[in-house]
């Protein structure tokens, strides 16, 4: 076998790998009869997402256990798909996550809340990078991969991981530099409330709250997004 035919080979390998990785999660869709089970190996984290600045920038997340860091133990949770809540039915499915269009593009005054709920297998993860969907602006960007939120996944068990603010804007005029600002917050009591509205069969008494938030108090993850748009070749410059 040829230097060249090994290497697709590994190559087609490890896209299965990260695939399947990638799938490692399962979304919880919001039910009036839905509990975490007690004898499950699994466990569910739930979090939720305020969005502010740009809208409907589709983030994703990545994550993976903190224990082995290889390239190929990662997930993506996707922030754009989150039941957003405040203004409509919470139990409506199709009702997700996606910036008011009222004051424009670049205003600072969009905004929006959305509630994640997934399960993953029991252990210790830790969120280390984000990125915008490819298919915003018609564009490829690039990946920021360099920090971390840890939360931890109790079998049985329902853990609140903290609410998530994400602040978004581009710079100067270039649509393809968009600054994006990541921080975490415990806002257990209000968002508890909402959990309650969507999960009514959760013991809210229950949930764990994770020690992690606490240590990330005043932590603000700045970083920028270069966009290169496929048609013309044009980004990634500053």
């Amino acid at each position: 076998m040829t230097l060249q035919m090994n290497l697709k080979r590994l190559f087609s390998i490890a896209c299965l790998v990260s695939l399947a990785a990638c799938s490692a999660h399962k979304t919880v869709q919001p039910s009036s009869a839905y509990v975490v089970s007690a004898q499950s190996a699994r466990g569910d984290s739930v979090m939720t997402v305020s969005s502010k600045g740009l809208y409907d920038v589709p983030f994703s997340l990545t994550y993976r256990k903190v224990a082995n860091k290889s390239l190929f133990n990662i997930g993506q949770l996707s922030l754009t798909y989150g039941y957003q809540y405040g203004e409509q039915d919470h139990r409506d499915q199709s009702v997700f996550n996606s910036y008011a269009k009222k004051y424009g593009q670049f205003s600072d005054q969009n905004s929006t809340e959305s509630m994640h709920v997934f399960s993953l297998p029991e252990g210790e993860y830790e969120f280390y990078g984000m990125f915008i969907e490819q298919d915003y602006e018609e564009a490829e960007w690039t990946m920021v991969s360099d920090f971390s939120f840890k939360f931890t996944v109790v079998p049985g068990k329902t853990s609140y991981i903290g609410n998530l603010v994400l602040t978004t804007k581009v710079i100067g005029n270039n649509d393809y530099i968009v600054e994006s600002s990541l921080s975490r917050q415990n806002r257990a009591k209000d968002d508890k409330a909402i959990l309650t509205e969507l999960f009514p069969a959760t013991d809210v008494n229950e949930v764990i709250i994770s020690s992690d938030i606490a240590r990330d108090n005043g932590v603000n993850i700045v970083r920028r997004h270069y966009g290169r748009e496929r048609s013309l070749g044009r980004g990634w410059t500053d």
